[in-house]
C-alpha cells in the first residue's frame, strides 16, 4: 500500500496518475484554459481545474462499478471535466450581485447559459453537455435527479445523470472523502452530509440559497420550505442506495451505501499505486 513505499516514488505515481487523467480529457482542459482558470500567480483559479480532475477519476471509477458502457464512460469523463471550466465568471458574478443587491441566481443563469453556448460552439454532444450540467445544487438539477430517482426502470444514461450529479455532491476541492461516521445516537453519515452542514454555514450561499429554496418549492412542492443543501443530500443518499446493490454485484460482497465514497477514493488509490491507468 502508499505507507509502505517513499514519499519521492508516491508523488510520481500520483504525478503519472493525474497527468494520464488529464491527457484523457485534453479537450476539456482547452475549455479551462479559454475561461482563464489555468492562469498561474496569486490569483489562479487552477484549484477548480483539479476539482474537475478528481470528479474525472470518480465519475470513471463508478460508472465502472456498475457496469456502464465504454461510449459512456468516455462522455461522462468529459462532463466531469466540464461542469466547473466556467466557475470563475459564475462565482464572480454572484460575487457582484451580492455587493449590488441584485439576483445572485438570476446571474448564475446568465453565466450558466454562456457556458453551455460555449460548449455548443467548441463541438461539444448534447450528451456530454448533458452530464456537464448535472452538478450541482440548483433547482433544474435537482428536480431533474428527483424525476429520474422516482422511475420505476433506469436507462444506463440515467445511471449516469446520477452518478455524475452525485459525484459532485461527494465531491469539496480535490480532497480525498472524509470516512462515514456513526454519533453516539447511532446516526450515520457521510461525506455528502458534512458536506451539507458545511455549506449552510457559508454566508455567500445565504441570498442565492433563498432563490434556489423558493424555486424548489414552487416546482416541487415535495421539497417545499426545505433548504436545498438538505434536498441535495436526501437525493445523493437516495443515489447511493442504487447504486449499492449494482456495485455488490460487480464486487461480489455486499455493499453499504454510504461506503461508496470511500469505496470509489480507494479504488483511485490503488490504481496510484500501481501505476496503471483505467484508459491508456
Amino acid at each position: 500500500m502508499i505507507e509502505s513505499q517513499s514519499g519521492n516514488q508516491i508523488e510520481g505515481q500520483k504525478r503519472r496518475y493525474w497527468a494520464g487523467v488529464g491527457f484523457r480529457v485534453r479537450e476539456g482542459m482547452k475549455m479551462h484554459q479559454a475561461t482563464g482558470q489555468l492562469g498561474k500567480g496569486p490569483d489562479s483559479w487552477r484549484n477548480v481545474t483539479e476539482h474537475c480532475l478528481v470528479q474525472v477519476a470518480r465519475s470513471e471509477v463508478l460508472s465502472r462499478l456498475v457496469g456502464l458502457p465504454e461510449d459512456l464512460v468516455e462522455d461522462m469523463r468529459m462532463g466531469a471535466i466540464l461542469h466547473d471550466f466556467h466557475k470563475k465568471h459564475e462565482i464572480t458574478a454572484t460575487r457582484q450581485a451580492n455587493e449590488n443587491g441584485t439576483s445572485p441566481l438570476a446571474a448564475v443563469r446568465s453565466e450558466q447559459k454562456k457556458s453551455e453556448d460555449m460548449l455548443r460552439a467548441a463541438g461539444f454532444s448534447s450528451r456530454v453537455i448533458r452530464l456537464a450540467s448535472s452538478s450541482g445544487g440548483y433547482a433544474p438539477q435537482l428536480i431533474e435527479t428527483k424525476r429520474i430517482l422516482d422511475q420505476e426502470i433506469l436507462s444506463d444514461e440515467d445511471l449516469a445523470y446520477l452518478i455524475c450529479h452525485y459525484v459532485d455532491d461527494c465531491s469539496v476541492g480535490s480532497d480525498w472523502v472524509r470516512p462515514k461516521f456513526t454519533d453516539g445516537d447511532g446516526y450515520r453519515v457521510n461525506i455528502i452530509d458534512y458536506r451539507a452542514e458545511e455549506n449552510k454555514a457559508k454566508i455567500t450561499y445565504v441570498a442565492i440559497g433563498k432563490e434556489i429554496r423558493k424555486e424548489l418549492g414552487e416546482k416541487c412542492p415535495e421539497f417545499a420550505g426545505m433548504d436545498h443543501h438538505d434536498v441535495m443530500a436526501i437525493l445523493s443518499h437516495r443515489i447511493e442506495e442504487i447504486l449499492s446493490p449494482n456495485i455488490a454485484q460487480i464486487m461480489k460482497r455486499p455493499v453499504d451505501p454510504l461506503e461508496i465514497p470511500e469505496l470509489v477514493d480507494q479504488k483511485i488509490r490503488e490504481e496510484i499505486v500501481k501505476g496503471e491507468q483505467l484508459q491508456k
